[in-house]
């Protein structure tokens, strides 16, 4: 279970990353 940890850890920050992205695009963009 702890092994596991870190790899759920770094996916969670990828996916955080990839949703800021997806907002910070909206709202450059003017949608949101």
């Amino acid at each position: 279970m702890s092994c596991l940890l870190p790899l759920v850890l770094q996916n969670s920050i990828h996916i955080a990353l990839f949703w800021y992205n997806k907002v910070s695009c909206k709202n450059h963009f003017g949608y949101s």
